[in-house]
């Protein structure tokens, strides 16, 4: 009975550790596609692509919060880590904003006054992220309930 516990505990963490890589993944593969058969080429070169891609998009803030998310699901039962589910998008926030003020920053240290308006503007993508981060959230949680019953 022992062994068939640590079984589960394992396969739930491994569900997880999948689920929050899923994004990551995911949200790249997704933006190539996109960029490659869909959209006109971007014209403003990689300041351009930095800003839609890398910081819009949150693919920055994706991968850095993978490991923090692994750290986090390696030390928590099953009912903590579905109830860090819940709380994922929220503990995503700051990843996401962080690249956007060490742009900024990086930009106002060349002079450009523009900075200021950077490290704010995630500010303005902040809703739609929570929202697509909570529907991923409930689908994660969702389909382990589903797969654990």
């Amino acid at each position: 009975m022992a062994a068939m516990r640590r079984n589960l505990d394992m396969n739930y963490r491994k569900y997880f550790k999948a689920a929050v890589c899923a994004p990551a993944v995911l949200l790249p593969a997704l933006l190539l596609v996109d960029a490659l058969y869909f959209s006109p080429a971007l014209q403003g070169g990689w300041a351009q692509y930095l800003q839609i891609y890398v910081l819009g998009f949150g693919l920055a803030a994706c991968w850095a919060f993978v490991p923090f998310a692994w750290r986090r699901i390696d030390r928590r039962s099953e009912p903590e880590v579905l109830r860090l589910a819940w709380l994922a998008p929220l503990m995503f926030v700051p990843f996401y904003a962080v690249p956007w003020v060490v742009y900024g920053l990086a930009y106002l240290a060349t002079g450009r006054v523009a900075g200021l308006g950077i490290m704010l503007s995630w500010l303005a993508y902040l809703p739609y992220v929570l929202v697509m981060a909570y529907l991923f959230s409930a689908a994660s949680v969702l389909g382990y309930r589903m797969i654990a019953k």
